[in-house]
């Protein structure tokens, strides 16, 4: 059996589709308290959820041996630190990279930030109260004790392996879902506005700030600026639409509520250019639904996920070299051709079919 260590994210309903007709896995939420609530994960039916400190959570600690392997979705709480650290050698131990448990540790996530939003975050770290600055990081030791390391960015594995200075981490590919489950009913849908989707989230370390500085100088070249920002920090959030008010006007258009995929996707149907400046991997589904699209996607050369995307030779732009006052396309859609490029790359690496393979792989390899 595998046991799977949830956080309450969009990504174990996932996990719980791919993994239940096997038949083999057990989905683990342990709450902190009572009254903690499950705001996100769809199928709690088919959650194991117990309290942290109760006898039952004791008594799983004390019988891990009792499965073949433990994968930890997203490295974050003390709870999953716990039970990693309690598993006995003869548990295999996957951890499920979500960039965030690398890229928000203390000593590595000021280096993602662009120039203006690094002055923005100095200044609220200097306002903001003490007891709101420390955040949990899972400590260095829980890392070196995982033999596996699952992503389907190779990239960043090596990133992690890097970070951690662990060599003997194995790779296996694994993702959430497919190109058919991230696109939905838009599998022929082509991009056919003329407005930019930029960052994708409320984070500082997307570093719109800059961004939304780069696109003033191009507000004659688009119709709406769309930047999505329903989740992440309600303070750069904020300062965020105090800044883009200002800059971009009328055509600054932030999304402030979660829309359901199929609506979000009819959204960047209008989006001919997608601009993501953040220097570290995120926002992988509107990457993939971008250049499935043929919208033009840009990056930072810096990105890992850029990098990636470039190994798997798809059409993809940067933000340094191609989007510019002289580039007479720099707001087109891509040609059809790229189009047609980009798909037969993305269905070969994400297609529903080859990604159930992978996950039979990977149930293999941990299940041996």
């Amino acid at each position: 059996m595998i046991l799977h260590l949830f956080i309450d994210d969009k990504f174990p309903d996932y996990t719980i589709k791919q993994f239940e007709p096997y038949n083999n896995s057990v989905f683990l939420y342990v709450k902190e308290s009572p009254s903690e609530q499950i705001r996100h994960i769809k199928q709690q039916d088919k959650l194991t959820v117990m309290l942290r400190k109760s006898e039952e959570y004791k008594y799983l600690l004390s019988h891990l041996n009792e499965y073949a392997a433990i994968i930890i979705h997203g490295m974050y709480t003390p709870w999953q630190a716990e039970v990693a650290m309690a598993a006995p050698a003869s548990v295999k131990l996957a951890w499920m990279m979500w960039g965030g448990d690398v890229y928000q540790r203390l000593d590595i996530r000021d280096t993602f930030l662009s120039p203006w939003n690094a002055r923005l975050s100095k200044l609220h770290s200097w306002y903001k109260p003490q007891s709101d600055r420390a955040d949990y990081m899972v400590p260095r030791e829980v890392f070196m004790k995982m033999q596996y390391v699952l992503t389907d960015e190779l990239e960043e594995y090596q990133i992690a392996s890097s970070y951690f200075q662990k060599t003997d981490w194995k790779f296996i590919w694994y993702n959430y879902y497919s190109i058919e489950e991230t696109i939905g009913t838009l599998m022929s849908a082509q991009v056919s506005g003329n407005n930019v989707l930029l960052g994708h989230t409320a984070g500082i370390r997307s570093n719109q700030v800059d961004g939304l500085l780069f696109m003033r100088k191009f507000r004659k070249r688009f119709d709406k600026c769309i930047i999505p920002l329903s989740y992440g920090e309600p303070w750069y959030r904020n300062v965020l639409l105090k800044i883009g008010r200002w800059l971009l006007g009328k055509q600054f258009h932030p999304l402030l509520q979660f829309m359901p995929r199929e609506e979000y996707n009819q959204l960047l149907v209008s989006c001919s250019t997608v601009v993501l400046p953040t220097y570290k991997p995120e926002g992988m589904g509107n990457c993939l639904t971008a250049l499935w699209m043929g919208a033009r996607l840009y990056m930072h050369k810096c990105n890992a996920q850029y990098q990636f995307f470039k190994r798997l030779g798809l059409k993809i732009f940067t933000i340094e070299d191609d989007l510019n006052k002289n580039n007479p396309d720099a707001f087109k859609p891509i040609s059809n051709a790229d189009l047609a490029h980009n798909r037969e790359i993305l269905k070969r690496e994400y297609g529903f079919a080859e990604m159930n393979e992978r996950v039979k792989l990977l149930i293999a390899e941990l299940e041996r």
